[in-house]
C-alpha cells in the first residue's frame, strides 16, 4: 500500500473541487430555476471526478476506498446534461419525458458497475492491493466484464462527440447577436469549455491506446474540469444575471415582426410595466423573472420582452436593475438611515452585496461606497 501524498498539482485540483462543491450548493439554492439546477449538477460531477482522480494519483483511495472509481460512469452524463442546460437556457423546448432516453447509456453503464460499487470497503482495498480490476470470477461473466470495460472508453468518447454536435447545433440555431453581450459571452465560454473538456478526454484515451499511460494525460482532463469550474465561478461573480432565467431575459434588439402586438398595445403595455415598477415596486423582489412581469400585466412573456427591448430600448436585467439602482441611490443619499452595504443591497432588491456592487458600478460608473462618500461631501 503506497504512502498517500499530495503535490502542487493535486492540491490545485482539490481546491478546484472544493470551490466546485461550494458553487454547486449555491446553484442548488435556487433549484426552482431548471437551468441553474442542471448547471449545479454538472459542476458537482466535475468536482467529484477531480476528487476521484486525486485519490487515484495520491494513494488516498486506499484510505477512502469508496471514492475509487466513483466517477467512472459520469462521462455518460456530461453530454446529456450540457445539452439539457442549453435547451432550458434557450427555452427552445421544455424538457419532457422523452429526454430521459438521453440518460439510458449512463443508467446501463451504472448497472454494469453496481457489483463493484456494492462491495465493502475492505474488499475494495484488497482489490486495489492485488490490482484486481474485475469483480466476477465466473469465466462467462468475467469475459463480459473485461469486454465491456475495454470498449467503454471508446463508446464514451463517441458519446461525448455526439453531444458536442448536438450542443453546437442548438447554439447555432439561435442568433446571439440579438442577445446582451454578457449572456452571449457566457454561452460561448460554456460552449468552448465543454469542447475543451471533450477534446482533452478524447486525447487521453488516444494517447493511452497509441502509447502508454502517462500521468500528464490525466492532468489534462483535470485542468479542463478545473477551468470549467473556475470559469463558472468567474461569470457568477462578474455577470450573475446570466446564471438565472432563460436567454429571453437577455435579449436586446430582437425585431418582433410576427408577434401580433400592435403599436397601440405596445404603448399600453409599456405604461403598465412602468407603473408596475414605479408604483408597485416589483423590482424589490430579489428573484424577479420575466415571467413574473408577464403574469402581473396579464400578457405573454414574448410580448413583455418585445416591449422592454423595442419600446424601452433595453434588456430585462438592465430594466429591473435600473430601478433597483435608483432605490439604492436614495438609500445611500439618506443620511438618516444606518444600513450597511448588504442591507442597502437587500432593501433595493439585490440578492447579495457583490451583485449589487457590480450592477451599481455598471450603471453609475462608481462603487456604492464611492457614491455615498461623494454625496456626503
Amino acid at each position: 500500500m503506497p504512502e498517500p501524498s499530495l503535490d502542487n498539482w493535486t492540491i490545485i485540483f482539490l481546491l478546484a473541487a472544493a470551490q466546485g462543491i461550494f458553487l454547486a450548493v449555491i446553484l442548488f439554492l435556487k433549484a426552482k430555476q431548471k437551468a441553474r439546477f442542471i448547471l449545479g449538477i454538472i459542476v458537482l460531477l466535475f468536482s467529484v471526478s477531480l476528487i476521484d482522480y486525486v485519490a487515484f494519483w495520491t494513494g488516498y483511495r486506499f484510505i477512502f476506498p469508496h471514492i475509487n472509481r466513483i466517477s467512472t460512469t459520469f462521462p455518460f452524463l456530461f453530454g446529456p446534461l450540457f445539452y439539457f442546460y442549453v435547451k432550458v437556457f434557450f427555452d427552445v423546448h421544455k424538457l419532457s419525458i422523452k429526454d430521459v432516453f438521453h440518460l439510458f447509456p449512463f443508467l446501463i453503464y451504472l448497472i454494469i458497475q453496481l457489483p463493484y460499487y456494492l462491495q465493502t470497503g475492505a474488499v475494495k482495498v484488497d482489490m486495489l492491493i492485488n490490482r484486481d480490476f474485475f469483480v466476477f470470477e465466473n469465466g462467462f461473466l468475467l469475459s463480459w466484464e473485461v469486454y465491456i470495460n475495454s470498449y467503454a472508453p471508446i463508446v464514451m468518447v463517441l458519446h461525448l462527440l455526439l453531444y458536442i454536435v448536438l450542443v453546437f447545433r442548438l447554439i447555432s440555431e439561435r442568433d446571439l447577436e440579438k442577445v446582451a453581450d454578457s449572456a452571449s459571452r457566457w454561452i460561448r465560454v460554456l460552449q468552448y469549455s465543454f469542447l475543451g473538456f471533450v477534446l482533452s478526454f478524447a486525447s487521453y484515451y488516444v494517447m493511452v491506446y497509441l502509447f502508454s499511460y502517462n500521468l500528464s494525460y490525466d492532468y489534462a482532463i483535470s485542468v479542463a474540469m478545473s477551468f470549467f469550474i473556475y470559469g463558472i465561478g468567474y461569470f457568477g461573480y462578474m455577470s450573475p444575471e446570466v446564471m438565472s432565467g432563460s436567454i429571453d431575459e437577455h435579449l436586446e434588439k430582437e425585431k418582433y415582426s410576427n408577434s401580433g402586438l400592435t403599436e397601440q398595445s405596445a404603448k399600453e403595455l409599456k405604461e403598465k410595466l412602468t407603473l408596475l415598477m414605479e408604483k408597485d415596486k416589483v423590482y424589490l423582489k430579489s428573484d424577479l423573472k420575466l415571467i413574473d412581469l408577464a403574469i402581473a400585466v396579464n400578457e405573454s412573456k414574448h410580448h413583455v420582452s418585445q416591449v422592454i427591448n423595442d419600446e424601452l430600448n433595453t434588456s430585462f436585467s438592465f430594466f429591473v436593475n435600473e430601478y433597483r439602482i435608483k432605490q439604492s441611490q436614495k438609500l445611500l443619499e439618506d443620511k438618516s438611515q444606518h444600513l450597511n452595504m448588504f442591507g442597502i443591497a437587500r432593501e433595493s432588491g439585490f440578492n447579495n452585496k457583490t451583485t449589487f456592487s457590480l450592477a451599481f458600478k455598471r450603471h453609475t460608473g462608481l462603487t456604492p461606497s464611492s457614491y455615498k462618500e461623494k454625496n456626503l461631501q
